[in-house]
C-alpha cells in the first residue's frame, strides 16, 4: 500500500478545520447564521435568509501555540487536541472583540450607548430599556434580550431586575416602560407591510 502524503494532509486538514469550527464557535458562544457567502475582492457580501445584503470586510485572524517537539515524538491525542483548543479559544476571543467592537460602534451611531460611572443602578437599566427596541411574542411579553458584559455586569443586572421585581416603585415604573414598548411595537407590526 502506498500512503500518499498530499491525500493524507487533505483529509486531516479537513478535520482539524471542522473541529476548529466547532470549538470557536463554541468558545465564542456565536450562532451560526444562515447564509450564503459571495466572495467580492477582499470581502464578502452575505446574503441573508431574509434577502439583504451584509458586505462585510474581511478580518485577519492570527492564532498560535507552540509545544517542544519532544512532546509530539509520541503523540497523545489529549495533548494535540490541547493545542487545537489553545487556538480555538485565541480565534474566538479576536471574534467576540470584533463584535463588540462593531456593536458598540453601532450603538454609538444611533444613540443606543448608555455610559455611566459607578455601580449599575435600577435608573441606568430603565434607561437602557428606554433606548432600545423590544420585540414582543404573542402573548404580549417581551422577548429576552442578549447581553454581552463581564461576569460582574451580569450579576449587577440580576441582582438589579430582582430589585425591580420585588420593589413595588421600581415594579411600577419598568411595568411603565414595558407598557410604552409593547404599544411601539403594536405600531410597527401594524405598519409592517407583508408580502404573500
Amino acid at each position: 500500500m502506498v500512503l500518499r502524503f498530499n491525500e493524507v494532509l487533505k483529509v486531516v486538514n479537513k478535520h482539524i478545520t471542522e473541529y476548529l469550527d466547532g470549538a470557536i464557535r463554541h468558545y465564542a458562544a456565536l450562532p451560526k447564521m444562515p447564509e450564503r457567502v459571495v466572495p467580492e475582492g477582499n470581502g464578502v457580501i452575505t446574503v441573508l435568509e431574509n434577502g439583504q445584503e451584509a458586505d462585510v470586510e474581511l478580518r485577519k485572524m492570527e492564532a498560535s501555540a507552540t509545544r517542544k517537539l519532544e512532546n509530539f515524538v509520541d503523540p497523545d491525542p489529549e495533548k494535540i487536541y490541547g493545542l487545537l483548543q489553545e487556538i480555538a479559544f485565541q480565534i474566538a476571543s479576536q471574534q467576540q472583540q470584533l463584535l463588540m467592537d462593531k456593536v458598540g460602534g453601532a450603538a454609538d451611531e444611533v444613540g443606543n450607548s448608555l455610559a455611566f460611572k459607578g455601580n449599575l443602578t435600577p435608573q441606568h437599566v430603565f434607561d437602557m430599556y428606554r433606548r432600545i427596541t423590544l420585540d414582543f411574542y404573542h402573548d404580549g411579553q417581551p422577548h429576552e434580550l442578549a447581553m454581552f458584559s463581564g461576569p460582574e455586569m451580569t450579576q449587577a443586572y440580576g441582582l438589579i431586575m430582582e430589585r425591580i421585581a420585588t420593589e413595588p416603585e421600581l415594579k411600577r415604573e419598568f411595568a411603565e416602560i414595558i407598557d410604552l414598548k409593547r404599544k411601539q411595537w403594536n405600531v410597527r407590526e401594524s405598519n409592517r407591510k407583508l408580502v404573500g
